[in-house]
């Protein structure tokens, strides 16, 4: 009787770590959803300037994520990237 309890009791464990670990699965999609959807937001709405249906803008969040990996490839590379501008 007890190893059908100490079998069930691994089964609901397993189950529990499987639910888990499908809830962080799903939390990650949700956030590369977002932030492909933000991609794509950005990318029309630059068409659309260029087109002239859109006032220019400058994209501030771009220009920070470009900053902070010119920063990232200074700090790997030692410094080239820069002495190289």
């Amino acid at each position: 009787m007890e190893d059908k309890t100490s079998g069930i009791e691994d089964q609901v464990e397993e189950m529990n770590t499987s639910v888990k670990e499908n809830v962080e699965c799903q939390k990650i999609q949700v956030q590369n959803i977002q932030e492909i959807w933000d991609t794509v937001k950005r990318s029309n709405i630059r068409v659309l300037q260029k087109l002239g249906k859109a006032d220019e803008t400058k994209d501030e969040q771009f220009e920070q994520c470009v900053q902070n990996f010119n920063k990232q490839l200074v700090s790997v590379s030692g410094g080239g990237v820069a002495a190289a501008r």
